[in-house]
Parts: C-alpha cells; structure tokens; sequence
C-alpha cells in the first residue's frame, strides 16, 4: 500500500495526528522543510529523484534499476567467495 493512502486511512479513522506523525517518523518521511534543497535547479532535480522514489515514475525508475543493481552486484560478491 502506498504510504500517502495509508496516511489518508490514518486520517479517515480519525486516529489523531500524533499517530499520523509517528508514522511518517517511522517510514522515514520527513517535511521538505527540514531538509534543505540546492539551489541549483539541476541539482534540486536529481536530489529529488534520488531521495523521494515515490515523487515520480522517474524516480521510481531509477529506484528499481538501483536495487536490481544491487542485488546483482551482490550476487557476483557472493559467487566469488564460493569460489575461494
């Protein structure tokens, strides 16, 4: 379930903002405001994609290719120490 309608459910049962932001706490969602940006717009741009893989199909993009990424480099790790 995506965290936005998980958050929205929270809201609906009328939980109380305290759990509802105890939640973004716990799944490490942090107000744009608290952390600062660059000012460059480039910059701004590929932080925003790298950071909040959620902000667009972009960054969900590069969050998959990141992870298969991994998980590939991971398994070459693991096939040569087998190896040895």
């Amino acid at each position: 379930m995506h965290v936005e309608v998980f958050t929205d459910e929270l809201a609906f049962y009328q939980l109380g903002s305290d759990v509802i932001n105890q939640f973004r706490v716990d799944e490490g969602l942090v107000d744009a405001a608290a952390k600062p940006l660059p000012t460059n717009a480039f910059q701004r741009a590929v932080w925003i994609l790298l950071e909040n893989p959620e902000s667009s199909l972009a960054a969900r993009i590069i969050a998959i290719l990141s992870r298969c990424r991994k998980k590939r480099s991971d398994a070459t790790e693991n096939r040569e120490r087998t190896r040895k």
